[in-house]
């Protein structure tokens, strides 16, 4: 960070540094009752500027100086409000406690129900007044304890529903070499899996993923909803529960999506992604427990629901005959509104060569200490200080494989 200097904030405990572009806040935000960390928090000022939690809670957020207060929210807790002087170093959120409605309602025919949610984001994709935003992403990949690979890039694309038509903005890549004693795994396009979409207006092709809302959705999936009421704010939201039918050997989501019982807008959809394909160039090898976990949160914007993060997670076990390695891959793509946008045609497709694309790219190492988007874990941390003492940022020129 440039130009700034620490000032401890006794009476609060918080960090912030005051330098002549604004000040820099650091925290860290926990649920009230567990005290666990909480990940993917919206962390938002009312300048347009923000940022959220990393997968140990923390965040750090430039703001410019004439911000005089921050805003933290997230689905299922009590929003929070701060003086940007008053921000306690450790964040406590309220749940909001949601339980099942005891009393009777009408009961819902979910087919139906889903048959109206379609139609209506089948309309709202039909509007050419969609308008793109910028993306942060970042990809991390861990083998055995040691993080091997970053990738960090910013994207331009649209947010509606679900992310699409990426082009790529700008972007930094690095990773370990393999040696005699560590065989460190990589993931070239594992951006594409940031496109997930619980809604597809056609029937699924062959080989494409089945989704939850599309036509056919009634040969693949056995539905059910939970009415969930809020007991602070006395309204109700729909949890959508989609499992697979047995004999699905296709890829296919299965999840929950959370939904608003007024307007049918989408706020939640988490779950997993099944009978997804791997392949590696050793025959030898076998994997094991290859699931990826994905959560996409959304925001309410003009009555239509935005994408504002999506976060996937693929644990999985390489095993050799010799060894077993295992490997977490962890790609999150951020929401930052339209503040680095710029106009470019490097369209990104499913198979793009997203590194190649990047080594190819002038690399400007202030740029990245100048906008930590996200606040990195210790271990990313880590890996960054080593990846810039052997100068491995911008030095990727091989062709990857498939």
């Amino acid at each position: 960070m440039k130009k700034g200097f620490f000032v401890v904030v006794l009476l609060v405990n918080v960090f912030i540094s005051f330098g002549q572009n604004g000040h820099f806040i650091e925290g860290k935000v926990i649920d009230s009752i567990t005290k666990k960390s909480l990940a993917y928090v919206n962390i938002y000022t009312g300048n347009y500027q923000g940022t959220i939690t990393n997968t140990e809670g923390n965040f750090a957020l430039k703001v410019d100086s004439t911000t005089k207060f921050i805003s933290i929210s997230f689905l299922g807790y009590k929003k929070k409000e701060y003086s940007i002087k008053d921000i306690p170093h450790k964040i406590e959120l309220q749940p909001i406690h949601f339980e099942l409605k005891e009393v009777v309602i009408k009961a819902i025919d979910v087919n139906k129900l889903i048959v109206q949610i379609i139609d209506k984001y089948k309309s709202i994709k039909k509007k050419k007044d969609q308008k793109h935003s910028s993306f942060f992403y970042r990809q991390t990949t861990t083998t055995d304890t040691t993080c091997n690979e970053i990738l960090e890039a910013f994207f331009n694309a649209n947010s509606l529903i679900s992310v699409s038509n990426l082009k790529l903005e700008t972007g930094r890549y690095a990773k370990l070499k393999d040696d005699s004693l560590n065989h460190y795994m990589t993931f070239i396009n594992f951006f594409y899996f940031s496109q997930i979409t619980p809604f597809h207006i056609k029937k699924p092709k062959e080989n494409n993923v089945v989704v939850p809302l599309q036509p056919d959705f009634r040969k693949y999936y056995k539905v059910s909803v939970d009415i969930l009421k809020s007991s602070e704010y006395n309204s109700l939201t729909y949890k959508l529960n989609f499992m697979p039918l047995h004999g699905i050997n296709r890829p296919i989501l299965q999840g929950n999506l959370f939904v608003s019982p007024t307007n049918l807008l989408i706020l939640k959809f988490k779950g997993k992604l099944l009978n997804m394909p791997i392949t590696f160039s050793n025959k030898k090898a076998v994997l094991k427990n290859d699931v990826m976990q994905f959560l996409i949160l959304y925001d309410t914007i003009n009555g239509i629901s935005k994408v504002s993060t999506v976060n996937n997670r693929l644990n999985y076990n390489y095993v050799l005959p010799s060894k077993t390695i295992k490997v977490s891959v962890h790609s999150i793509l951020f929401n930052v509104g339209n503040k680095y946008i710029t106009n470019n045609d490097r369209k990104l497709k499913s198979k793009t060569f997203l590194v190649y694309k990047i080594a190819h790219s002038k690399y400007d190492s202030s740029f990245w200490n100048e906008n930590p988007i996200i606040k990195r874990t210790h271990l990313e941390n880590n890996a960054i200080k080593i990846f810039e003492k052997h100068n491995l940022f911008g030095t990727y020129r091989k062709e990857p494989q498939k």
